[in-house]
C-alpha cells in the first residue's frame, strides 16, 4: 500500500507538468518541470537555426547541448547568461 500512495503522488505532477506544455508536439517544448527533459537525450530535437522562430519552450540541440528557450527569439545564438533567451540543459551524448 505505501508504494501504491508513492504512484498516485508522482502520477498528478507529471501529468501536470506535461499539461503546461503549449504544443501538440513535446519533443520541441519544454513542461515547467526542467527535471522531465535534465539528460543527455538529444534525440528527436532539431539543431538550432538562425533562420527558425523560436518560443518560449521551443528546444534545440547547438554544440553538443541541449538548449531550451526563455521566450521569443530568432538569430540569437543559443548561449549562457541572464540576457540570453536560453537556458542550457547540458551536454547530449553521442
Amino acid at each position: 500500500m505505501h508504494v501504491f500512495s508513492k504512484t498516485l503522488l508522482f502520477i498528478p505532477i507529471l501529468c501536470g507538468a506535461m499539461i503546461s506544455a503549449n504544443s501538440s508536439d513535446s519533443r520541441y517544448r519544454y513542461p515547467d518541470m526542467k527535471a522531465i527533459y535534465r539528460g543527455v537525450d538529444c534525440k528527436g530535437i532539431m539543431p538550432w537555426s538562425s533562420t527558425t522562430t523560436y518560443t518560449g519552450g521551443y528546444l534545440v540541440v547547438y554544440q553538443g547541448h541541449k538548449w531550451v528557450a526563455k521566450y521569443w527569439t530568432q538569430n540569437e545564438t543559443p548561449r549562457t547568461g541572464d540576457d540570453s533567451p536560453w537556458t542550457d540543459l547540458g551536454a547530449c551524448s553521442i
